[in-house]
């Protein structure tokens, strides 16, 4: 799916699934370990922002490209944060 980041504000979780190429539930799971993202949340909808997205990508790298466990990622993930 070919999706333009920047034509959007919110982005629902099964747009974010695909734009990622991850499942709706490994998403929701990432929220649970990564306090950083934060989607918004409206009724039983989930909605991402572009920071949210960063993240996510951010996120995505980490577990899938350079092999980070989940505790590295997030290691890595807050290490980052701090220095901001």
């Amino acid at each position: 799916m070919t999706m333009n980041i920047e034509s959007k504000i919110f982005y629902t979780t099964t747009e974010v699934s695909q734009l990622y190429n991850e499942p709706q539930y490994v998403l929701r799971y990432w929220e649970k370990h990564f306090p950083m993202l934060n989607p918004m949340q409206k009724g039983n909808r989930r909605y991402y922002r572009k920071a949210d997205l960063k993240i996510l990508k951010r996120i995505s790298k980490l577990l899938r490209n350079d092999l980070y466990t989940l505790e590295g990622a997030k290691r890595k993930m807050s290490v980052k944060a701090k220095k901001k």
